[in-house]
């Protein structure tokens, strides 16, 4: 599933953490270069101070003046899935310092080996009210990975939060959750001004139909055909991806045009949609490709991937 991350120029640099977390979350590296790191909080300190390896003196150690003490042993109990860390995790989202609280958000939905804990679910979604956008961002973020439908409306309102690293969180959180009643404000947050709210808004209407919420793809087709005209060429190429996926024949003639588009990796997205409504009116289109595109990607080459793309078209149409 494709799917985060925050502008760094805007909300912070980098941690360990959420790399991790862009592995399991978002399972796409090449967006995450493309549209920067997936990070909400500020950058740590980089004093080296060791976490204790007892739980008894990781819980004392929340209560320590220094925050990089505290931060380390909210880190440390993050990869600790017992009752009474969740509920010491839970606690430092009121913490004094919002990096803190951050944090602890993040920590709450899982990483690495360590699930997610259900019972934050509730906190988190009052965590998404904090007057600290690091802490709003890693408490959607979060919440995606719990996927919890309790926090559909609250998640909904953050689409309209102040910071565009928020509003791309939350509509990323949605899709995973499967929230199909958020697919009006998905539609139009695929307008936003903020391409980060833009590219996520896609990959959410995708997401949606992957989770079975069929019932928001009359609403996405039209807003994503209109989506790859967009300036940025990441959300063209991420409306191309849902398009595939959701498979709605109205889309065939946009991703033919897309096989035009000045960005490799929009051409890409756009044979591996064709391929995937599996209209033989595609054929010709690809047929040129193979031709004429010498284009290659990360991925591979345009033409060889278009070579599948009509062999598994010709083998469905000598099927019907």
């Amino acid at each position: 599933m494709s799917a985060p991350p925050l502008m760094p120029k805007a909300l912070g640099g980098s941690s360990k953490h959420y790399n991790i977390h862009a592995a399991e979350w978002y399972n796409d590296t090449h967006l995450s270069k493309i549209v920067g790191n997936v990070v909400a909080r500020k950058r740590p300190s980089k004093r080296t101070v060791t976490a204790p390896q007892d739980i008894t003196s990781l819980l004392a150690a929340l209560d320590n003046p220094d925050s990089e003490v505290r931060r380390i042993a909210i880190e440390a109990l993050g990869h600790n899935d017992s009752p009474d860390a969740t509920a010491a995790l839970i606690v430092m989202l009121n913490d004094r310092d919002s990096n803190i609280r951050s944090w602890a958000a993040g920590m709450l939905g899982g990483v690495g080996s360590t699930p997610g804990r259900p019972e934050a679910v509730e906190p988190l979604i009052t965590a998404l009210h904090d007057t600290d956008a690091y802490v709003r961002g890693d408490a959607a973020i979060s919440l995606g990975l719990l996927r919890d439908h309790r926090a559909a409306s609250a998640l909904m309102q953050c689409l309209t939060d102040s910071s565009p690293a928020v509003r791309g969180h939350a509509a990323n959180a949605l899709g995973s959750i499967g929230a199909g009643e958020a697919s009006v404000l998905l539609a139009t947050t695929l307008h936003d001004p903020e391409r980060i709210v833009r590219v996520w808004s896609a990959v959410a209407l995708r997401n949606l139909h992957w989770s079975g919420a069929t019932d928001a793809t009359p609403l996405a087709v039209p807003a994503l055909i209109a989506a790859l005209q967009d300036s940025d060429a990441t959300v063209r190429e991420k409306a191309a991806n849902a398009l595939g996926t959701i498979r709605d024949v109205r889309a065939v003639d946009p991703l033919l045009a897309a096989l035009k588009d000045d960005e490799v990796m929009v051409r890409y997205a756009a044979v591996e949609a064709l391929e995937e409504i599996g209209d033989p009116r595609a054929l010709p289109a690809l047929q040129w490709v193979v031709t004429h595109d010498q284009g290659t990607t990360f991925l591979g080459n345009i033409n060889e991937r278009a070579v599948q793309a009509i062999a598994w078209l010709q083998t469905r149409a000598s099927d019907t």
